[in-house]
């Protein structure tokens, strides 16, 4: 009960123009961020939010495309940045997965030119 109390109040006290955006600074150096209740609620609400210190930006200083929210982190002086080695590490992933993708297609199409279901001279 009291944390649907302290949510409720959270929510009528959020009291911030409609460009603006709440940053929760997470122990582990990531953010999450909240928008103002008349775009809806994102995670600004989450229960492990509620302990963290935050800020309230213009959503215009936020990147501008969600590829990399997961290197998003806090900015010196306030605000996000993308933190280049877990883009780096985001993008190194991504090729990981296209290249076993691709293995995986090419064994496919070995089995099924072995047991006859492809022709034989089935180029890819």
């Amino acid at each position: 009960m009291k944390r649907i109390l302290i949510v409720l109040c959270l929510v009528f006290s959020f009291n911030v123009s409609a460009g603006t955006v709440r940053v929760f600074h997470m122990p582990d150096g990531s953010v999450k961020v909240g928008t103002p209740i008349s775009k809806g609620l994102d995670e600004a609400f989450d229960m492990s939010t509620l302990s963290q210190d935050y800020e309230d930006i213009d959503d215009s200083a936020l990147p501008k495309t969600r590829e990399y929210r997961d290197a998003w982190t806090k900015k010196p002086g306030g605000g996000i940045k993308i933190d280049t080695a877990k883009k780096k590490q985001i993008d190194d992933n991504e090729l990981i997965k296209e290249k076993a993708k691709g293995a995986v297609r090419k064994q496919a199409i070995a089995d099924l030119k072995a047991e006859g279901k492809l022709p034989a001279n089935y180029n890819d």
